[in-house]
């Protein structure tokens, strides 16, 4: 019982990074002039941990995937061992759409999110 209530806590604490991903988007640097610096300074720490956490994988499972490192704690805490591929091939967002109907494949979600990373690097080094 424990675990499961950890588990979901780990699960739905992932929604304040989900929204500092993408709500700059939708602000006005008007409104929010340093929103490129933070978004693009957010997103490149993001990526980097992820990346480095997949390096730790590397040494596990002897391939490299790219992993969070709190969706790892989730899955955890669910009972998945780290060699178990429900741990290192999860994503919270698929899982989050598929907890709303909708199917979106982790590899659909790891290309939206350097794909943005992408966009926001442009910006930033175009537009500051």
């Amino acid at each position: 019982m424990t675990k499961t209530i950890l588990s979901e806590f780990y699960f739905w604490t992932h929604i304040p990074f989900l929204v500092a991903w993408f709500l700059p988007f939708f602000i006005s640097r008007s409104v929010w002039p340093g929103k490129l610096s933070f978004q693009f300074w957010f997103m490149f720490i993001v990526l980097c941990i992820n990346y480095v956490w997949g390096l730790m994988f590397l040494l596990v499972i002897k391939k490299y995937v790219m992993a969070c490192p709190w969706t790892t704690v989730t899955q955890l805490h669910r009972g998945h061992s780290l060699h178990d591929p429900k741990n290192h091939y999860h994503s919270f967002v698929s899982e989050m759409s598929d907890r709303l109907g909708i199917k979106i494949s982790k590899v659909f979600v790891t290309c939206v999110m350097l794909g943005t990373f992408f966009l926001v690097t442009v910006q930033y080094f175009v537009m500051r």
